[in-house]
Parts: structure tokens; C-alpha cells; sequence
């Protein structure tokens, strides 16, 4: 059964909030779809708000006019998927035995489990570690990388 409720200043506040933090995320969105429908000339000028304007396909026909970009996204959803499939598959191999509280090991994999998810964050931090041209994180990730010598 379904009991109404007056909405309160939390819940003002809450749904102010809630309006605010969208138009944030949306804007950029909003943009760009405004900006790949413009002209490329009113592009130049900065006259180009949420709504495009001189209404043109050209940015459109030129991607499309290329034969990789079917390439490119069947790539991307071969990848995706792909990637996805086997971390479903593995993440629900290791949760299965999981379930059973008198299988061998469950609080040791479990331990790990839980060290290694609150430890990711830290290990990922762009640290001083020099390694050859740049900085980098134990990730592999590239932070900073300077220019050659050659360059300069």
C-alpha cells in the first residue's frame, strides 16, 4: 500500500541538487551534438550555443564518408564484449564457490578479495617512480612524459 508524505525542505533540496548535478552532465552532451550539427563557418565565429546553427550534415557525411569507420566500431563492440563475456564468466566461476560457507578456502579468497578491491585506488596513483622517459604508475599508466632529447 502506497502512503503519500508532504515533501519536506530535505527533499527540495535533494531534488535542487538532483536538477543541477544533471544539467552539469548533460550540458557537455547537449553541446556537442549542437556543435557536430553546425556549420562549419558559425563554428569560427563562437556563435554556437545549446542549438546549432546554419544546420549542417557535413561533419556527418564526411565521417561516414570513410570506409574504416564500420571497422572502428565493430572493433570497439567486439572488445567491449568480448571483455565483458569473460569477466562475467570468471567473476561468476570464483562467486559461485563463494556461496558454500563450508568449501575450503572461502575466507582466505575472500580476505584477498576484499585487500585486493581496497588497495586498486592506491596502487593506480600517479607516483615519482621514474621509469626510463616519464613518470609512471605501477599500472602502466603514463602520467608525464617529457620530451626527448632529440626534440629539444
Amino acid at each position: 500500500m502506497w502512503v503519500e508524505r508532504k515533501a519536506n525542505a530535505f527533499d527540495l533540496f535533494n531534488y535542487v541538487i538532483l536538477a543541477v548535478m544533471s544539467a552539469c552532465f548533460l550540458y557537455p552532451v547537449v553541446m556537442t551534438l549542437a556543435l557536430s550539427f553546425s556549420d562549419a563557418d558559425k563554428l569560427g565565429n563562437a556563435t554556437v550555443s545549446v542549438w546549432p546553427v546554419g544546420y549542417s550534415l557535413n561533419a556527418y557525411r564526411l565521417l561516414l564518408a570513410d570506409d574504416r569507420i564500420l571497422r572502428f566500431y565493430l572493433n570497439t563492440i567486439n572488445y567491449a564484449g568480448t571483455g565483458t563475456l569473460i569477466m562475467l564468466i570468471s567473476t561468476s566461476m570464483m562467486a559461485y564457490p563463494l556461496t558454500f560457507r563450508d568449501f575450503r578456502g572461502v575466507k582466505l579468497v575472500s580476505i584477498v578479495l576484499v585487500i585486493s578491491l581496497s588497495f586498486r585506488a592506491v596502487w593506480c596513483r600517479p607516483t615519482s617512480w621514474c621509469s626510463g622517459s616519464g613518470w609512471s604508475t605501477p599500472c602502466g599508466r603514463w602520467y608525464f612524459r617529457p620530451r626527448s632529447r632529440r626534440s629539444m
